[in-house]
């Protein structure tokens, strides 16, 4: 048999067991799911990001420049009332970042689990969700004095969405948190209580007018044991807070924040007035032991002009920020601001354009002031990249 004739063969089968294949990919595909066909949707979706992030020190020779790319992706399942989200995403695995530096020689990156949750629409107003999940709490831009938006905490949310007419609506968001397994790393811990966060918001949304809507929530967040064991482990993630060499907090924290917003049009501008509100509570200035400064109270306000969403739209916006060192716990507040955590006031302004439906660009700058650089964090000062610092970002963001 000639080789012409193998060759001529070979394809034949190929076609003919690609005909085969063909019509019966469906029940193929039945046989690999071990015929679960009750699945009602399936989406796909993610975006990436390339940044450039230059941080300088102010009033200082020395800057930091880096090229960093962020990758997201995932899933949602949808099946009748339950609702299955799994993505992954680039990083280090810090809990505030998903960004990779460009560096170690063009090594491989790695990937991590940065969502994986259920939610339950237990009613037509409720929900139950748990696992790793978006935050469950009502966020604006000016919530980040709290909440990293970065930040997928893990536990169980309860959220009752109630409307009451056609300008009025109610909602309640409460979680559950564990934010340290003290067993987790191995050893002896000194305690066997593990870390929680217990938060309830509740809040309201009203049209005032055809065009302005105006949405306000207080929230609690109760921290359990926090002084125990750390809550993200030595060494703290951010500077900021009073805490013990161990990256223990030296003072309990219970934190109310107040949040705003304020939405409307100037003529065709959409605008959002935005403000937070953060103090806590159980600051103690003498707890364990220590003659602890730096206050209890936070604030952010600001407004956004536009929404860069759409092909050939435009967004603008300018922040101002003042978060005292016990306000907020600075392992979940944005580590963007100046080099992240608390006992920083500062500027946020950022200009983006949408040349396409699924690509934003955007260039932001923060101008940031330590409050008291005599303060230090278990050993690191506010000094240097830790100090005044300026910081800017120029972004392309793709979505697919």
């Amino acid at each position: 048999m000639s080789h012409m004739s193998t060759i001529k063969k070979g394809i034949a089968a190929l076609i003919t067991f690609s005909f085969v294949i063909g019509f019966t990919a469906p029940s193929f595909a039945d046989v690999s799911l071990g015929g679960n066909n009750w699945v009602d949707s399936l989406k796909f979706g993610g975006d990436i990001r390339l940044r450039h992030d230059t941080l300088q020190q102010a009033g200082g020779s020395t800057d930091r420049n880096r090229e960093r790319l962020r990758l997201r992706f995932g899933l949602a399942a949808t099946i009748q009332d339950w609702t299955v989200v799994f993505r992954m995403a680039s990083g280090t695995g810090s809990a505030l970042s998903a960004n990779q530096t460009e560096s170690g020689g063009f090594s491989q990156k790695a990937l991590w689990i940065d969502q994986a949750y259920i939610a339950w629409k237990a009613q037509e107003h409720i929900t139950l969700q748990g696992g790793k999940m978006a935050n469950p709490f009502w966020t604006l831009y000016s919530s980040d004095v709290m909440w990293d938006p970065d930040l997928n905490p893990e536990g169980y949310a309860e959220k009752l969405d109630l409307p009451m007419n056609d300008r009025l609506g109610l909602f309640l968001n409460a979680a559950q948190l564990p934010t340290t397994d003290v067993f987790a790393s191995g050893g002896s811990p000194a305690s066997d209580k593990n870390v929680w966060v217990f938060g309830e918001q509740v809040g309201a949304k009203t049209t005032l007018f055809e065009e302005t809507k105006w949405t306000a929530a207080i929230a609690d967040y109760a921290f359990i044991n926090e002084r125990t064991n750390p809550i993200a482990g030595p060494p703290p993630a951010n500077v900021g807070n009073s805490i013990t060499a161990g990256g223990v907090l030296l003072t309990p924290f219970n934190i109310v924040q107040l949040t705003n917003e304020l939405a409307f049009h100037a003529g065709p501008v959409p605008l959002s007035l935005q403000g937070d509100l953060v103090t806590n509570t159980q600051y103690q200035r003498g707890a364990g032991g220590v003659a602890l400064e730096g206050g209890r109270n936070g604030f952010q306000v600001g407004a956004i002009a536009g929404k860069a969403a759409a092909k050939g739209t435009w967004e603008g916006a300018y922040f101002y920020k003042y978060l005292e060192q016990n306000a907020t716990v600075a392992n979940f507040a944005d580590d963007d601001f100046g080099n992240g955590g608390t006992n920083r006031r500062g500027h946020i302004l950022w200009i983006a354009y949408a040349p396409r439906d699924y690509v934003q660009l955007k260039l932001k700058y923060y101008i940031t002031q330590v409050l008291d650089q005599t303060l230090t964090t278990a050993g690191n000062p506010f000094t240097g990249q830790n100090g005044d610092t300026n910081r800017l970002m120029l972004d392309v963001l793709v979505k697919f």
